[in-house]
């Protein structure tokens, strides 16, 4: 045997060695992916779901002290293409999403760097629970601005310079940082230009946004729903008609136009300014800042003319807390004529703000993670999807049909759709998109009946609109076939 062979030998048997003290289960791709969805549809994940757009999101450093970038779009990739054939790997990569995030954003207080710690320790509950066992102890490899760091000190050291060098050190390093800093902060105006021209789309351009404001330290106050029991301010719901916050705008980000999405980056900041009146108050003050923070980066990726359009839709359609808040008519009130709206338009014009109110509950609930956009067969690797489901049905889709909707019925006919084909493509009932399907019509059921507690379905939409088509049944029965021969 050669020095070589030895070697090798010797790493094998401490790899085996290490897998078989860990405790861990052999590796299942299933398993696995289960873990993975589970996190990814925490509020917090939404930081860090896709890939880094440095230059989207005005951070032009972000690759040279990033250097091996990682996120759950590319990991979930991994495992479709079954790159992962044990756990320490896949827990390795989960690991340096969350070593990236508190690594750029290095203040503490910084919402990414608290939300990448918080879900951090949520993977590994759910780790354990899962494969009950604790996450394997992998750390991701270290960082080039983290070695340079180690390589500098080590060398500072060993050479034994002097205090006056070391100074000079610090205060170049200072300058550096700082003038990076300045270089992501202020874009000049060619890149401005640019970014508006691209060819992002609108929600493309909506997330990015979102991600910018999202990242400051102002945003920590409004990154989930405020919880009147949990902050002990049992009237906030009589203050605040309408609740938003950063993370559920991220889940409605599928469904948002321009005009929309700037109503709600609003009434983030009013509804703390109206409940925290007090100037001096540290939310009253993050709101400002949120504001201001909304309205640089709006401008930043749409014109003038776009976001002048969509001031002029708001006005056009005031948000229902104004409604609310006018009470009796008022001087210039005049008796409706023919002209005026029917008393039909009227109702449907109130049937649509309540269901509007009931689907945006529906999109805030973790179990609406798979259901918030219509499925992608080739994205999600399921091409027979179409095959077996003839009406596809989404939140997404479900809320821009909301104007159509005569009756209450009408749109609980399509809302069960949603739920009846995610339990008719996947028919186990331990399947993660089964069970989070019954969890979610379980939820809409209460929302549908506190909403219209004088009736719910009619009887010509009810179990009919649940069955399948006689087309569609031979394949939802092939399909669970194969499902019971690959068990």
């Amino acid at each position: 045997k050669t020095k070589n062979d030895d070697r090798q030998e010797k790493t094998t048997k401490k790899k085996k060695k290490k897998t078989k003290t860990s405790g861990l289960p052999p590796f299942d791709k299933a398993t696995a992916s289960k873990i993975v969805l589970q996190v990814v549809a925490q509020p917090q994940a939404y930081h860090f779901n896709e890939p880094v757009d440095a230059v989207a999101l005005g951070i032009p450093s972000y690759h040279s002290v990033i250097t091996e970038p990682m996120d759950f779009t590319t990991i979930r990739d991994k495992l479709k293409g079954n790159q992962y054939s044990n756990y320490e790997d896949l827990v390795r990569d989960v690991r340096l999403v969350f070593a990236n995030a508190v690594t750029f954003n290095a203040d503490p207080e910084n919402p990414v760097h608290r939300d990448a710690l918080a879900l951090g320790d949520i993977f590994d509950a759910k780790f354990h629970a899962v494969l009950g066992v604790p996450p394997p102890a992998v750390q991701p490899p270290e960082s080039s601005s983290a070695k340079k760091k180690k390589k500098k000190s080590t060398g500072a050291s060993s050479a034994g310079g002097s205090k006056k060098k070391q100074q000079q050190d610090t205060k170049a390093a200072a300058a550096a940082a700082a003038a990076d800093t300045k270089t992501s902060d202020a874009r000049d105006d060619d890149e401005l230009l640019r970014a508006k021209q691209t060819t992002m789309s609108l929600q493309e351009k909506l997330k990015a946004v979102l991600e910018r404001v999202g990242s400051r330290p102002e945003a920590y106050f409004f990154m989930q729903p405020v919880d009147p029991v949990g902050l002990n301010i049992p009237d906030y719901p009589e203050v605040v008609k309408e609740p938003m916050d950063l993370g559920t705008m991220a889940m409605k980000l599928a469904i948002y136009d321009l005009a929309a999405f700037r109503r709600d980056a609003e009434l983030v900041s009013s509804n703390a300014t109206l409940y925290n009146s007090n100037e001096n108050h540290a939310v009253h003050q993050a709101a400002l800042k949120l504001r201001d923070a909304f309205h640089r980066a709006l401008a930043d990726y749409f014109t003038d003319d776009e976001v002048a359009k969509s001031k002029a839709k708001a006005k056009a359609k005031p948000s229902a807390s104004l409604k609310k808040r006018k009470k009796g008519p008022s001087a210039t009130t005049t008796t409706p004529t023919s002209s005026g709206p029917s008393k039909k338009k009227q109702k449907k014009g109130g049937l649509a703000l309540k269901l509007e109110a009931l689907t945006d509950k529906l999109t805030r609930l973790e179990s609406s993670y798979f259901f918030r956009i219509p499925v992608d067969p080739e994205a999600m690797g399921c091409p027979d999807y179409p095959e077996i489901i003839k009406k596809p049905m989404d939140l997404s889709t479900l809320r821009s049909k909301i104007p159509t909707y005569e009756t209450p019925a009408a749109f609980a006919k399509d809302a069960n759709l949603i739920f009846y084909n995610a339990k008719t493509y996947n028919p186990d009932p331990s399947h993660d998109v089964h069970a989070m399907a019954n969890d979610l019509e379980r939820h809409f059921d209460a929302l549908y009946t506190d909403a219209f507690p004088e009736g719910t379905y009619d009887d010509d939409n009810d179990d009919e609109a649940l069955l399948l088509e006689e087309e569609e049944r031979p394949q939802a029965e092939k399909k669970q076939k194969d499902d019971d021969d690959d068990d």
